[in-house]
């Protein structure tokens, strides 16, 4: 019985894996090479109750429910868990580079805390990929063996595994698995390479993968240096951390939005959105799943491309939390003196700031300028929570007290803060310091 591919398993997650706190989950489409790593993960981690597969159904070929059946199958047998989704993928060009978003935002949106995500990427994905990249004038950057995803961590902990290791180690098991008949169509550049290229190539070079291993492990090291720089830069950094020079901003970007699982961006947008900011000082970049990349005021911001919402209506009492958006406000008390203090009678309500408008409520005047002062990306302007008391705006947060309510004496003082949910003490909104 072969053991090669399990002792190259944990090899793998020991040299290059996180703690795990979580989950191991596995991403099984049910091919050869996702069938091996289940089974693999099963022999190591399967008696801990801590081994998940994941399967995506992207519903492009007629057979998917069946694929999907034999993957709940062979979970059964192995006594692990399956989750699946059904995913909506338009047919048409880019079909590759848009299911591979849809699968991994699934991916994304099932990790919790310490989960580690698994894939079975193996030396010749690793091949296929560093000369796909070349040929597409998108770098030379490799697979990455870890990085983060969503709350968790995914791995590719077979990259020095060759695919014929995994076949045997399936065939030694009497275990068969399925084939996609879309992997034959060579009107996917993946396949072009991997049918008409690649075999002329290793022909000529039989040790091919391996060489080209070899200079992959070379290339991530260098890559792992930079990695762990940009991995260290939250979702707002400022612009100043972009290197001098086109070619360094680039491969700067890339590994900036490769830990936010975004691969696909060409050279073209990128130089698109360095010409932007270059010429203003503004730029915007388009991504997957519907994600952007801003920069606005020296800063860069990575963000959802659409507004969230907020809720169309709250009251608000002192004292209290209210979800708004990804975030939360509350109000405390405060002295007279204090920024943003403010006191009045009635109810206070909340609104967003084109809630506010349809309702027809007066909002400051220079309202653009205001928040520009405050530092206020324009992209967040529209939800900005609005403090509202007998139809009058009372202040928003940060941006503007209504001066003829911060000089009432005979009422308590509160202030309104807004920060990250559950957040206590000190908390920041813009420029503006709130406590």
């Amino acid at each position: 019985m072969k053991t090669e591919l399990v002792a190259s398993l944990r090899q793998g997650l020991e040299g290059q894996g996180p703690t795990l706190s979580g989950r191991w989950i596995v991403a099984y489409s049910g091919g050869a090479d996702s069938t091996a790593l289940l089974m693999a993960m099963s022999e190591l981690y399967g008696e801990e109750g801590t081994l998940v597969a994941l399967h995506a159904n992207h519903g492009l070929h007629p057979d998917a429910r069946h694929w999907q059946a034999h993957c709940q199958a062979r979970c059964d047998v192995l006594n692990v868990p399956l989750v699946t989704e059904n995913l909506t993928v338009e047919a048409g060009p880019g079909l590759e580079a848009r299911a591979r978003s849809a699968r991994y935002e699934f991916f994304r949106r099932q990790m919790g805390a310490g989960d580690v995500l698994v894939l079975a990427h193996h030396r010749e994905d690793q091949l296929e990929t560093t000369l796909l990249r070349l040929l597409q004038g998108r770098g030379i950057m490799t697979m990455g063996s870890i990085r983060g995803l969503g709350s968790g961590h995914l791995v590719r902990p077979l990259l020095n595994c060759s695919k014929q290791a995994l076949v045997d180690y399936l065939q030694d098991r009497g275990v068969d698995w399925l084939e996609d008949p879309s992997n034959t169509d060579v009107t996917h550049d993946r396949n072009y390479l991997r049918h008409r290229v690649l075999p002329g190539l290793m022909q000529r070079w039989p040790d091919m993968a391996n060489s080209f291993g070899r200079v992959s492990q070379d290339a991530r090291a260098q890559e792992g240096l930079l990695q762990e720089f940009t991995a260290s830069l939250a979702d707002r950094t400022p612009a100043d951390q972009l290197p001098e020079g086109t070619g360094a901003r680039r491969i700067w970007l890339r590994h900036y939005l490769a830990h936010r699982a975004h691969f696909a961006v060409s050279d073209k947008k990128l130089d698109e959105f360095l010409r932007q900011i270059a010429d203003s000082g503004r730029g915007r970049l388009g991504l997957e799943a519907g994600y952007a990349l801003e920069c606005w005021r020296g800063h860069l911001y990575y963000r959802e491309g659409e507004p969230r919402g907020v809720p169309r209506a709250n009251t608000l009492a002192l004292g209290e939390h209210v979800p708004w958006g990804a975030r939360a406000l509350w109000l405390e008390p405060c002295a007279r003196t204090d920024a943003f203090a403010f006191a009045c009678q009635g109810a206070l309500s909340l609104q967003s700031v084109e809630q506010a408008k349809a309702l027809g409520l007066v909002l400051p005047s220079k309202l653009k300028n205001r928040f520009q002062s405050a530092g206020i990306p324009p992209w967040e302007r529209g939800e900005y929570p609005v403090l509202i008391s007998n139809h009058r705006v009372v202040c928003l947060p940060g941006v503007w007290i209504n001066p003829a309510l911060g000089s009432v004496s005979a009422e308590p003082h509160g202030r309104l803060s807004r920060g990250d949910a559950g957040a206590q003490g000190e908390v920041r909104w813009g420029r503006a310091t709130l406590r």
